[in-house]
């Protein structure tokens, strides 16, 4: 099931980078003024078919014209990309697929055909609702990054889909060689260094993995990357270390900020910081008496305290009592007597 997961989050980016890719040997011929314009006439007609439920005159308009564009300007990554979002949108895989092959056939190293290629088998890997992932699609696709990094070499979101792929494989050895290089051309890579944290830690080298979150979180103070090291500290169980990097988190204001100091608590707990712990707690507590979970955990420190004079929960106040309206008040409902059931003297 966690590799069905890691494969829907895969698929949510491969859409996510537009960057260009270089290629070794002689540079294609570049006309931007031709590519500009069928790209718009594309995206015209592409936003049109969206409009109308995917009507096929302007689907195939925007086919037809993002393979202009692509001719006028092979070096854009961005164009084939949004080509295979069209195929994807429209549902027309296979059509897509076909497409790709016929080019390979007349040239190999068609440098947007194994893009398209890539992106499709991609989408088709699997479903994580399902929990099904097809192993072939898997293998597939990073055939086709792995063709794509030679032809691209520092094609860097080409190398990171690679790595993510092979990670979902469980090839760790070799997602971490794609990292790495990744890292050779961009050091601060922010993707590079959470994915290959990640590959150590599933290896069980928490340590490197710290370090190396610790170096992004330095560069870097956002929140996933203090999340992240926050979460390979507690791997190591150096929780003191993991409350460090939460309550920088804090600094940042992050959306779930309850939940981070329901973290922080807890690792403060664990590091022995009683007192530290229980403020939190008693904050937390003040925003929401009906958060059971604190409760439990202050009368969790009280007892490691030893102070069992402290209350384990909190003091409730009753409200006082309703007071009927005189006008629904009777004279039935005042009367001293009390109701006595009537029954027939015993016979003899």
């Amino acid at each position: 099931m966690r590799k069905a997961v890691l494969i829907v989050a895969i698929a949510s980016v491969i859409g996510s980078s537009a960057l260009q890719a270089q290629t070794g040997g002689a540079a294609p011929k570049v006309d931007k003024s031709s590519a500009y314009y069928h790209y718009t006439l594309a995206h015209m007609y592409a936003e049109q078919a969206s409009m109308y439920g995917n009507r096929g005159d302007y689907v195939n308009k925007a086919i037809d014209n993002y393979k202009e564009a692509i001719k006028a300007d092979p070096t854009t990554a961005m164009l084939s990309e949004e080509l295979s979002d069209l195929y994807v949108q429209s549902g027309r895989l296979r059509e897509a697929q076909a497409d790709a092959e016929d080019v390979l056939k007349q040239n190999p190293n068609d440098l947007n055909a194994h893009r398209l290629l890539a992106r499709i088998f991609t989408r088709l890997v699997g479903d994580g609702r399902s929990g099904k992932v097809d192993e072939t699609m898997l293998r597939r696709a990073t055939d086709e990054y792995q063709k794509i990094t030679v032809l691209a070499p520092n094609d860097i979101p080409a190398w990171l889909m690679l790595a993510r792929l092979q990670k979902a494989a469980d090839s760790s050895v070799d997602a971490e060689k794609s990292y790495q290089k990744v890292l050779a051309i961009e050091p601060d890579n922010e993707d590079a260094l959470t994915g290959l944290a990640l590959v150590y830690s599933d290896l069980g080298d928490n340590r490197k993995a710290a370090e190396l979150l610790k170096r992004l979180a330095d560069k870097n103070p956002s929140a996933r990357s203090l999340t992240a090291l926050a979460a390979a500290y507690e791997q190591m169980r150096d929780f003191k270390a993991a409350a460090g990097a939460l309550r920088q988190l804090l600094e940042t204001n992050p959306a779930n900020d309850r939940e981070v100091k329901r973290n922080l608590a807890q690792d403060l707990m664990l590091s022995q910081d009683y007192a530290a712990a229980l403020a939190i707690y008693n904050g937390l507590v003040a925003d929401d008496p009906a958060d059971a979970q604190s409760y439990l955990r202050i009368s969790q420190i009280y007892r490691q305290q030893r102070d069992f004079q402290k209350p384990a929960r909190p003091t409730i106040k009753l409200r006082p009592p309703s007071r009927i309206p005189l006008r629904f008040v009777t004279t039935k409902s005042i009367s001293s007597k009390p109701k006595t059931a009537s029954r027939k003297p015993p016979s003899f």
